[in-house]
């Protein structure tokens, strides 16, 4: 089955990419799926409900990633808060820290509701 989690999956490793930051984790099945292709994997999430053998998840907010993150990413999935406002601050916050010719995932692009 085809799912987001295997097509973010299939470029990083297509792309030969080794590093991978998640913002909004969830129950954590993307990101542990995702995280075994690559060497650093680090995942963000305000309540964090999930657990990761390999990579490194951080129970803190994105804004508050950001700024304390002194590291780069070559593929980064926003899938955080669905506030339009939120959205466009952690995009605007990936680019800074996107590697060049990196990938940003973005998630629920397209809601039955408008969130904002």
């Amino acid at each position: 089955m085809i799912t987001h989690a295997s097509i973010i999956r299939d470029i990083i490793k297509h792309c030969d990419y080794s590093s991978y930051l998640e913002l909004g984790i969830e129950r954590g099945e993307t990101f542990n799926f995702v995280c075994q292709v690559v060497d650093k994997s680090i995942g963000v999430d305000l309540v964090m409900k999930a657990k990761s053998e390999r990579g490194t998840l951080l129970s803190m907010s994105t804004d508050g990633f950001f700024k304390q993150n002194k590291e780069t990413f070559d593929a980064i999935f926003i899938d955080a808060s669905h506030n339009i406002d939120f959205v466009k601050r952690d995009f605007l916050n990936s680019i800074k820290v996107l590697n060049r010719y990196g990938t940003i995932f973005l998630h629920d692009t397209d809601p039955a509701k408008k969130s904002f």
